[in-house]
């Protein structure tokens, strides 16, 4: 009755579906608190010199985003902006992204 060409695109997005809800409750949790101990880190390293921090964030942020840790870092940026005013973490990972 019905296609097989359909059958298989629903056979797809149920197996997309299915991952995506797995992936998301296993690695969830560990993207949120590695992104914010990796947030961390980089403000110490920033603080302690703002060169090093900056070629450590730019060597470093594409892994971070291809493990999904970067929105994990976003909570530390927004906080950084609501306490201080500024932050250097976006500053010094957009440029590691061109």
């Amino acid at each position: 009755m019905i296609d097989e060409s359909v059958k298989k695109f629903i056979r797809g997005v149920i197996l997309v579906v299915r991952v995506v809800g797995v992936r998301v409750m296993v690695f969830g949790g560990f993207g949120v608190y590695g992104g914010k101990g990796i947030g961390g880190v980089v403000v110490k390293v920033l603080w302690f010199s703002g060169r090093v921090g900056g070629g450590l964030i730019g060597m470093g942020w594409e892994v971070v985003v291809m493990l999904g840790m970067d929105w994990g870092v976003v909570g530390v940026i927004l906080n950084n902006i609501g306490v201080d005013g500024k932050d250097d973490i976006k500053r010094v990972s957009g440029r590691g992204v061109f």
